[in-house]
């Protein structure tokens, strides 16, 4: 098997059948060669091994091989972790149809897993996953899967830890559900009335489909309110933001209106103050006035006799006196 023979051989095979040949992840080279240039794979069979998926080597191959149809890892060692990282390929695995995970201890955390999984793969028909140490938080997840995934056909969760909790939500969500015919549920902790709902549930197709009609059309009313809620939403949030950029707007104009008054206020000042200086220069000019006309010089005259009149009365008598001076009368 570890020659290049064995792996030129191997790509050519539609089946591959490699059970209880000693594989773990160490020795798996020639394994992930197969899965990463095979055409034609369709069922690889690696039953009864050691493979625990401790890192994505053999994941990213089985993701690379758009051919598989059947993968059986049953009794391996999977464990939780690796059935996360199997469950990664799972959900969106175009052409993987049957997974066999039977006894490798996933545990509710894988089992988990591979509900998230199942909630968007689209060509998963049968999956095993009994003897896993299953209990009710992984029976529910698996259950709450059935509302989203209708391709699942078969389910194989027998030898599990599941009690009444976990197989009473399959019940009611299997009634969302119209693809699942089948669920093994044996020798979990179930009681009888619980098992004898889950199988009425399912051979209730009628039901079913009516209460699936009735989910979707719940969903798809949903669906529309919360399209129109959004919608409002939406329309809110725009007539907030006009809300704002108006509010914001009107600050920028009561800012105008300020600035406005502010210059209009500087305006009165300023004529104010030109009328003060216009006032303040008529001053001046009247002052400047005064002084030149007390700068010219005053003519002053004689203070006039108080005797001028009566000197004119006495010039007669006088000019009479000097005539009779000058021709003295004869006796």
């Amino acid at each position: 098997m570890s020659t290049i023979m064995n792996v030129e051989y191997l790509v050519k095979k539609e089946s591959v059948d490699l059970s209880f040949n000693g594989l773990h992840d160490g020795n798996i080279e020639i394994l992930v060669n197969v899965l990463q240039n095979s055409a034609v794979l369709r069922e690889l069979n690696l039953w009864s091994n050691r493979i625990s998926l401790d890192d994505d080597t053999l994941t990213d191959a089985l993701a690379q091989c758009s051919t598989i149809r059947v993968l059986s890892l049953g009794s391996n060692m999977i464990g939780s972790d690796g059935g996360k990282r199997l469950a990664a390929v799972l959900a969106d695995h175009p052409s993987l149809t049957e997974l066999h995970l039977g006894d490798n201890h996933i545990g509710d955390v894988g089992a988990e897993a591979i509900a998230t999984a199942l909630s968007s793969n689209e060509s998963i028909q049968i999956l095993s996953v009994y003897g896993n140490n299953i209990g009710d938080d992984g029976a529910r997840a698996i259950a709450n899967s059935f509302k989203l995934n209708q391709s699942l056909r078969v389910l194989w969760i027998h030898e599990n830890k599941i009690e009444d909790d976990g197989a009473g939500e399959m019940a009611e969500c299997l009634k969302s559900n119209t693809s699942v015919k089948k669920i093994f549920l044996l020798n979990n902790k179930i009681s009888k009335g619980v098992e004898r709902s889950v199988e009425t549930v399912l051979n209730d197709m009628s039901c079913r489909k009516n209460h699936a009609e009735a989910v979707k059309a719940m969903e798809a009313e949903a669906a529309a309110e919360a399209a129109k809620a959004a919608e409002q939403a939406s329309k809110d949030e725009e007539l907030s933001k006009r809300d704002e950029e108006i509010a914001a707007l009107r600050a920028q104009l009561d800012a105008k209106d300020e600035e406005i008054q502010a210059l209009k206020e500087q305006v009165i000042a300023l004529e104010h103050s030109k009328l003060t200086l216009n006032q303040g220069m008529d001053s001046v000019d009247f002052v400047t006035s005064t002084s030149k006309e007390m700068e010219k010089p005053v003519v002053e005259s004689s203070p006039e006799s108080p005797f001028e009149d009566s000197r004119d009365d006495i010039q007669p008598v006088e000019d009479q006196f000097a005539a009779l001076e000058a021709h003295p009368s004869v006796e």
